[in-house]
């Protein structure tokens, strides 16, 4: 089918308008979906009046053109409304995923997680992307409505790779890109650019929060403040007070004068019975909140110590021992928090998304 159009690309549009009119080329398959389109057109209005299949399988568009040599034009407009002839070969309108999804890049890059980004594929239902760490054979595969996908669960100060493939349909996919490469950024030390915080009992019901972030030269200074309990009303006061009734958990957010954020659940705590759970320096668990893979960084010494972890009322949920650089898999922990204990006595409370 062919029209005309002024729009930019949007929903089945996937090319923006050259100006004024353009010439408008859609074609669909037998159940309506569109397979491709195609925007022709110049600086000025150009409107075509039909279409037809030439015999060689190519596509002839005849219409007006009032541009001059812009856009797709080629030749200068000989005044007013001139004719306007377009043969449209197959080089011009590729079959949807009949190549590999281009562009792809990395950013929002942590020591745990990134954002893998690639230019959108017209026609594309859905997207699958696989990565796997540089060196290795083993892929993950993933995927993703949109041309981004956020990964998490990956190590620190590692080079990963990934590439995409595209899915127009159940028996058309395309081959895979070519692979881009990315590095995890190395774990930050516990007083570098970290939201911290501590807290008191101030009575039955009524904790005291204090923020304990210092800046550092790389991120500036803390400025801005968000305290967050799990389902009840957040705060961006700095030093807030909070009520309770029940066991509860807090995370803080804090943004620095660079632009960079912090958030920090690893404190999460506690109601006034499960005081003596307490927090052991020396051992971090990361990410906290967790959705699948818990990393443990500890002491050399405690490096191969068994672990357990427990929930709040003392119950054994899962123990192992430790393997260097290894994590724990806890997809399968219901929602709520945990304590993480070696069998030296070192013990942290995590948060299970």
């Amino acid at each position: 089918a062919v029209g005309s159009s002024t729009s930019n690309a949007f929903a089945d549009k996937t090319e923006d308008a050259f100006g004024g009119l353009d010439y408008w080329i859609v074609k669909v398959d037998d159940a309506g979906n569109v397979s491709w389109d195609k925007t022709l057109g110049g600086s000025d209005d150009d409107e075509p009046f039909g279409i037809c299949v030439t015999t060689d399988g190519d596509y002839m568009i005849a219409g007006y053109s009032n541009s001059g040599i812009s856009g797709n034009k080629t030749e200068m407009n000989r005044g007013a409304g001139d004719y306007w002839l377009v043969k449209l070969g197959n080089a011009m309108v590729a079959e949807p995923c009949s190549t590999a999804p281009e562009g792809s890049f990395a950013d929002n890059i942590t020591p745990v997680s990134a954002k893998l980004h690639w230019l959108s594929d017209a026609g594309a239902l859905k997207y699958l992307v696989r990565f796997r760490q540089s060196g290795t054979p083993a892929w993950t595969a993933v995927p993703s409505g949109i041309n981004n996908k956020n990964i998490s669960g990956l190590m620190p100060s590692t080079a990963y790779e990934f590439q995409v493939r595209s899915f127009c349909g159940p028996d058309n996919k395309s081959g895979w890109s070519t692979s881009s490469v990315f590095t995890t950024s190395p774990l930050r030390t516990a007083d570098t650019c970290e939201a911290s915080f501590t807290y008191s009992i101030v009575n039955t019901g009524l904790c005291e929060l204090t923020n304990t972030t210092a800046g550092a030269a790389s991120c500036g200074a803390p400025t801005i403040f968000y305290w967050e309990f799990c389902g009840d009303d957040p705060t961006n006061v700095e030093n807030p007070y909070y009520e309770f009734t029940d066991t509860f958990c807090i995370c803080l957010t804090v943004t620095f004068t660079s632009g960079f954020i912090s958030t920090t659940c690893s404190d999460t705590l506690l109601y006034t019975a499960l005081e003596d759970i307490g927090i052991s320096d020396g051992l971090f668990l990361y990410p906290n909140p967790v959705a699948d893979l818990l990393f443990v960084s500890t002491s050399d010494a405690d490096m191969r110590s068994a672990w357990k972890i427990s929930d709040l009322s003392g119950r054994q949920m899962d123990n192992g021992k430790l393997h260097h650089n290894i994590p724990i898999d806890v997809h399968a922990l219901p929602a709520g928090m945990y304590v993480f204990e070696l069998d030296s006595g070192s013990r942290r409370v995590f948060v299970k998304e």
